[in-house]
């Protein structure tokens, strides 16, 4: 549910900002109107009861609830017996969130802009609390006159995890919203991290710097290093307790490397890092659309726009031009093919760009200069919109980037 958040992002310059007693409420109502649609598999329930369904029939059997909500406890057959979940609103209800200040969860940008000046990126992890009471209804219906046991027992989940054990004691503890070295020094699991070259012929990597981030929360882990006598790269260390952290491993030479890990229990996990090359000098130069052999620098106040993604993996790099920064534009240190979008703007209107695949050879990879080549409309509004939505066709009057 988007009004219930846990771990997620958006490419937004606008803080996302949610209020806890709000989280509470919907959980509660959601509890309440999800729990009685629970069928124990066997037993007596109506299938063909009314669910309201906007994509099918209106029936219990051809609703989501039936896919999902089918509950197998034994081999048993409870045909005679009812059974029945419910959650009431107004009944006890605990219910703590981390991180967050003065009842409110709050989204965090990018500590490090890596990104260009106008990609804005916002994230959230959020780990829940909650203890409350669930009422099981069972009804013996093999009487003339039913039989019905009531009896209630108490779900207990602890950093969005089911938990037997009772939470008194751990519900609100933990660190203050800030206190990052608190949070990092509040370690409580082993977790051995290796660091391998993700290339043809894998091969172990020493002197990574490691990081782990848990929500607003960043912790520096230490560098990788040789182990059993050199056989591989790695670093053994003690993690604070977090559900689905972020590990990031950086080393000049590499793209920065990052996964999940399970930090809530000890365990082992290998961070695959890609050999790149970096280019810190790269222009644009552009072709007239009605003239493509004409070529053209940009004029002042223009700016270009660069993307550069890998048609075979997750692999994608940025750049801007002129830069008014430090943002290199890598390349993976292999033979590699990239679908390559570029879009040239003027006063924040889109006045021309490219798009295509860019095959590069390892062999390219000696240069130490990229030109890229971007076509230029200057029709009216219309004709540029038009342009724009055929880029791919039209990019393949002009030249492909080069290395040199």
């Amino acid at each position: 549910d988007n009004d219930i958040p846990t771990t997620d992002f958006s490419v937004s310059c606008s803080e996302k900002v949610w209020v806890i007693a709000d989280i509470q409420r919907k959980l509660k109502r959601l509890l309440n109107v999800n729990l009685p649609y629970i069928n124990v598999v066997d037993s007596d329930f109506n299938e063909d009861q009314f669910v309201s369904n906007p994509f099918g029939e209106d029936t219990y059997k051809d609703s989501y609830y039936n896919s999902h909500y089918r509950w197998k406890i034994s081999e048993k057959d409870y045909e005679n017996l009812a059974i029945s979940f419910d959650y009431q609103e107004n009944w006890p209800f605990q219910f703590h969130v981390r991180p967050s200040n003065n009842g409110l969860l709050k989204s965090n940008s990018q500590k490090k802009q890596d990104y260009l000046d106008f990609f804005c990126l916002h994230i959230w992890h959020f780990t829940y609390d909650a203890i409350y009471p669930v009422r099981v209804i069972i009804t013996d219906n093999s009487n003339l006159e039913p039989y019905q046991f009531n009896f209630a027992f108490k779900v207990s989940v602890d950093h969005n995890q089911p938990r037997r054990e009772n939470l008194a004691t751990i519900l609100f503890e933990g660190p203050e919203l800030g206190d990052e070295e608190a949070f990092c020094n509040d370690v409580v699991n082993e977790i051995t991290i290796f660091t391998v070259s993700d290339s043809t012929g894998q091969f172990d990597i020493a002197n990574v710097n490691l990081t782990y981030t848990c929500g607003i929360f960043t912790c520096n882990i230490g560098q990788s290093d040789w182990i059993s006598f050199g056989a591989a790269a790695g670093l053994t260390a003690n993690f604070p307790y977090c559900v689905n952290g972020i590990l990031r491993g950086k080393k000049q030479g590499f793209d920065e490397a990052q996964m999940f890990i399970q930090a809530e229990t000890p365990g082992f996990y290998t961070l695959h890092l890609k050999p790149i090359k970096e280019f810190t000098d790269y222009e644009i130069v552009k072709h007239d659309f009605d003239n493509p052999s004409s070529v053209k620098n940009l004029a002042l106040g223009e700016k270009a726009s660069i993307t550069i993604k890998s048609t075979t993996d997750s692999f994608e790099t940025r750049g801007i031009f002129p830069s008014e920064g430090d943002f290199p534009i890598k390349l993976l240190n292999d033979n590699h093919q990239y679908e390559v979008t570029i879009f040239l703007s003027n006063n924040n209107e889109i006045t021309g760009g490219y798009k295509g695949i860019w095959d590069v050879d390892i062999n390219q990879l000696t240069g130490s200069k990229i030109i890229f080549h971007v076509l230029e409309n200057q029709g009216n509004r219309d004709d540029r919109f038009s342009f724009i939505s055929d880029l791919n066709s039209h990019s393949n009057k002009i030249p492909k980037p080069e290395l040199r």
